[in-house]
């Protein structure tokens, strides 16, 4: 047998794999870099955007994101982006600009961040940038490509630190518009100024990232990664006051010094359309935080109600209105017609008589009923109140049941009834309503005419065991000051049933939407002096 022949190279089979295996990551990561790129986030926007912007839009151009729309009965939400986007195509073939944007656009586009920057000319009009992600780079330089042999327009090239800079320009549009590349970003602008902050952000300027140091909580909405939609306003009072109050022609609108900056995203959940939005505040909202609700009262309120609120010390609430009321004329002269009210008409101090003992939790629920309603109105309200000052809460029962007992139509009574004293205000077509102490310090107010107040607070199921209930809410922040709800699944059914007249005047292009919904959940939150969050949970039917 002949001697094997000697590999020339001195490599065995285990040395080509190996080469192998290091040609192909070496060609995966440099071909990923320079060809594939990747999506935009809003964090990596904002990282380019000039410290001075006074607000940011976020927006996924990933077809699947959107997609996640389709598992709902959405009234027409695919209809509408799907016309916004044509609507788009049409103003394109306007400009003579022949692109397609399945075809030439949408292959290499991972996103869109919008950047209003400070106009000193006319501050209601602020220049405005595109920041898109270039989640494929070939794609997107053959975008260019096509842009600069279209006969119908003009491609000027500059440089600027480094990096061209592109101006097109058409017959239609003389003045064009500019952008340019660099890493996985493209960013466009009315004005070359635009593209040239946007570059030195990114060879090192300040952003608003670094300059507008965001709370923690503000930090983790930025860096979602997949938000449909996005805004970030870092100066809330210029960007109201002085962009939408001017540019709408809105009447002027209350200015709110304490809020420095918002973000608001919106999101697809499982439940639906979920809509977040976190403020930073100047100064602290509460002079101390007040402690969360625990939801217990929610055990007590039954499952047939169709709006439904839950929270903690009313009482603090109160005092935080009054230090803020002078902000908005229009809250203070409300203010000053209930204290002079409750002055005149019960000789109670708001304030010192009434909000003083609302410092415990409390829930309200209201359902329909047309058997046992409150005044013939056809529906029935329960409201539950703790209190750590009963004795300051029956002093103030005590001086409205004064007053209410020398009306001759009202008959003010009491009893008992398995164990729970209560007091019975009634008139001649029966009871109007009756309030007493389910617990030393937990004060019922029962509106309807049903006399046992057991029946009411201990049902078979709770608003607790709602099947919209939670699904609605389960994905809001536990840690909360309370839930305010509404049924609308069961409201429209009801209304079909007994009021069918109520819909007859609404336009038709409302019925798809008030049948697409099931229930809405609103809840705030903080988890620090300097930050308010509020969110908005609205559940959709299931196709």
């Amino acid at each position: 047998m002949s001697a094997q022949k000697k590999n020339k190279l001195g490599i065995g089979c285990f040395g080509v794999s190996l080469i192998v295996i290091v040609a192909a990551g070496l060609g995966y990561y440099f071909g990923r870099r320079l060809l594939l790129g990747e999506e935009l986030t809003p964090l990596q926007g904002s990282q380019i955007i000039p410290a001075d912007a006074v607000a940011t839009g976020f927006i996924s151009t990933d077809i699947n994101d959107w997609q996640e729309l389709e598992q709902f009965d959405t009234f027409g939400a695919r209809e509408s982006v799907e016309e916004n986007w044509q609507q788009w195509q049409n103003e394109l073939g306007s400009e003579n600009i022949e692109v397609n944007y399945q075809e030439d656009i949408e292959p290499w586009l991972g996103n869109l961040m919008m950047a209003f920057l400070p106009n000193i000319d006319d501050t209601s009009e602020p220049n405005v940038g595109v920041i898109a992600g270039v989640k494929n780079k070939l794609k997107a330089r053959n975008f260019l490509n096509k842009i600069k042999e279209n006969p119908d327009t003009e491609v000027i090239e500059s440089e600027y630190q480094n990096i061209t800079v592109y101006q097109v320009t058409s017959t239609e549009n003389p003045e064009g518009v500019w952008f340019s590349f660099f890493d996985n970003q493209a960013v466009m602008g009315d004005a070359q100024t635009v593209i040239e902050q946007f570059i030195d952000t990114y060879r090192g300027a300040d952003s608003i990232v670094s300059v507008k140091e965001a709370h923690e909580t503000t930090r983790e909405k930025l860096n979602q990664k997949n938000p449909l939609f996005q805004t970030y306003i870092t100066d809330y009072n210029y960007f109201i006051g002085d962009i939408i109050t001017e540019s709408f022609d809105l009447p002027g609108t209350a200015e709110i010094p304490m809020i420095e900056t918002a973000v608001t995203t919106f999101d697809i959940q499982d439940h639906g359309i979920n809509l977040s939005t976190i403020v930073n505040l100047s100064n602290p909202l509460y002079s101390e935080i007040s402690s969360t609700t625990t939801h217990k009262l929610i055990n007590k309120i039954s499952d047939d109600v169709i709006f439904m609120i839950d929270g903690v010390a009313l009482k603090t609430i109160w005092e935080q209105v009054e230090v803020n009321r002078q902000l908005i004329p229009e809250l203070d002269q409300f203010i000053v017609l209930l204290e002079s009210f409750t002055g005149n008409a019960l000789n109670l101090n708001l304030q010192d008589d009434i909000f003083a003992w609302l410092d415990g939790e409390f829930a309200f629920g209201l359902s329909v009923d047309e058997n046992n309603s409150f005044a013939d109105t056809g529906m029935k309200g329960l409201f539950l109140m703790e209190t750590g000052d009963r004795t300051l809460a029956e002093n103030t029962l005590n001086q409205i049941e004064r007053l209410t007992g020398s009306d001759q139509f009202i008959r003010i009574e009491k009893e008992e009834n398995n164990g729970v004293s209560s007091t019975k205000w009634t008139t001649i077509e029966g009871q109007l309503l009756s309030y007493g102490w389910l617990e030393d310090n937990l004060l019922f107010v029962n509106l309807s005419q049903e006399e046992n107040i057991n029946t009411i607070t201990n049902s078979n199921t709770s608003l607790q065991s709602n099947e919209n209930f939670t699904l609605t809410t389960q994905t809001l922040p536990q840690d909360n000051f309370g839930y305010v709800f509404f049924d609308i699944e069961k409201t429209v059914n009801i209304l079909n049933e007994f009021a069918p007249e109520f819909f007859e005047d609404a336009p038709p292009e409302s019925q798809p939407i008030i049948n697409a919904l099931k229930g809405i959940a609103i809840t705030s939150s903080s988890n620090s002096p300097n930050t308010s969050q509020l969110d908005i949970n609205i559940s959709l039917q299931k196709k």
